[in-house]
């Protein structure tokens, strides 16, 4: 007897041969069949006799098994009849996705940079272009038969915004480019453009003062010495300020020049028969931009004079009679007493209080002579009585006596 077999396999595939991360294929299914035919030989030839093969056979159909989000080409495989001349056959089911896609569109969104005024030599490199794209599908949805169910576009989507870079010594008219707005298959294009453009620079200053004024304390200037004018010093503190120039605002600063400066410390000018209540006026501490202006006064007054001590020389002069003989006789001058009154005057600066002098007033004073009052019948012995000497503080008193005296009477007789 003679035996044949016949196999009829089922294979499973994906349509686009990638497995990853899809449900597993199902195993290969295999049946198989065998044909039998009796072989009979002559005993005394040795000749062989083949009968027939035993009949026709039929394998089972088998229905694809299902996998979630794919359909088979094939609802089933199999169900055919075979002979012992049917060749061996195999079966390849191919799955393929329920959602297919059936058109695409793709939508750009497009961030450039360029220089407002055009020019690029001698500039930072622009940076590059921002670039995005965003592909819309429309998937066909099928049913197990793969029957077309159901059509979609992909969901919208967005562009992402894009930070505009920042550009050495250049502003941008946008911090930022682009639209977060949804978009569609529909959708156009877009292109936005971002301008860079330097800042504007001005100049900046600001002055600093130092003011010594001059008066005199109490106000009154008429009939005084003329005082010095002001003197003012200044200093000057320059920045360079950059804007903005599309917002306006103030983007940068330098540093002031100059960091510092000191101003000079005056000598207070003299003013005859006055005192200044400082010595010299203003201040060598440094100065910078954000110092106040500074402003000085210097006073002039009168030194203080006040009188500490008096004192009195005296000239006297007395009339009498040379015998002391007052009655009968004409009433004598009464007597004559002159004063000369010295005064200690002590000066102080009105300031510091500092005693500036002490002295006599009058150095030298006189007294006046006087002449002798004339007397009937009576002769004085001094025609005039007193000094004209030079007086001063520490002279004695001065005492003058004038007598009178009748004349001497002589009778001659003849």
């Amino acid at each position: 007897m003679k035996l044949l077999g016949k196999l009829c396999t089922r294979a499973y595939q994906y349509s686009d041969g990638i497995t990853e991360g899809r449900p597993s294929l199902p195993k290969e299914n295999t049946q198989s069949v065998t044909f039998t035919r009796r072989m009979v030989t002559n005993p005394i030839t040795g000749a062989t006799f083949e009968g027939s093969w035993t009949p026709a056979q039929q394998f089972t159909a088998v229905t694809s098994p299902r996998i979630a989000g794919f359909y088979p080409d094939k609802k089933s495989v199999g169900g055919n009849n075979v002979t012992h001349s049917t060749p061996d056959v195999t079966y390849i089911v191919t799955y393929l996705p329920r959602n297919t896609e059936e058109d695409s569109r793709v939508v750009t969104h497009t961030v450039s940079y360029q220089y407002a005024d055009g020019i690029t030599a001698g500039r930072p490199v622009l940076p590059m272009k921002n670039h995005q794209q965003l592909a819309f599908k429309l998937i066909a949805v099928r049913d197990e038969q793969g029957n077309i169910i159901h059509k979609f576009w992909t969901p919208a989507s967005r562009f992402k915004v894009v930070t505009t870079p920042e550009l050495t010594g250049f502003y941008a008219n946008l911090t930022e480019a682009g639209s977060n707005e949804l978009v569609t298959q529909d959708s156009p294009d877009t292109s936005y453009v971002v301008l860079y453009a330097p800042g504007r620079q001005f100049k900046d200053k600001k002055t600093v003062t130092q003011t010594v004024h001059y008066q005199y304390s109490d106000g009154i200037t008429e009939g005084r010495p003329g005082l010095s004018k002001d003197d003012v010093q200044s200093v000057e503190f320059n920045q360079t300020i950059i804007i903005n120039p599309w917002t306006g605002n103030e983007e940068d600063k330098s540093a002031w020049t100059p960091e510092n400066s000191q101003f000079k410390v005056i000598g207070t000018p003299g003013v005859t028969g006055f005192y200044a209540d400082k010595a010299s006026a203003g201040s060598k501490a440094y100065v910078t931009a954000t110092s106040s202006d500074t402003y000085y006064v210097v006073n002039y007054a009168a030194p203080v004079s006040t009188v500490v001590e008096n004192k009195t020389v005296y000239q006297h002069i007395r009339y009498e009679y040379a015998d002391g003989i007052t009655a009968d006789r004409p009433e004598l001058p009464d007597d004559d007493t002159q004063e000369l009154v010295f005064s200690r005057t002590e000066t102080r600066n009105p300031w510091t209080n500092e005693v500036i002098s002490l002295s006599w007033s009058h150095v030298q004073q006189q007294f006046t002579v006087v002449e002798t009052p004339g007397m009937t019948g009576f002769y004085p012995d001094k025609e005039s009585a007193g000094s004209a000497q030079d007086v001063n503080y520490d002279s004695p008193n001065f005492e003058y006596v004038v007598k009178y005296a009748a004349p001497d009477i002589i009778t001659e007789t003849r």
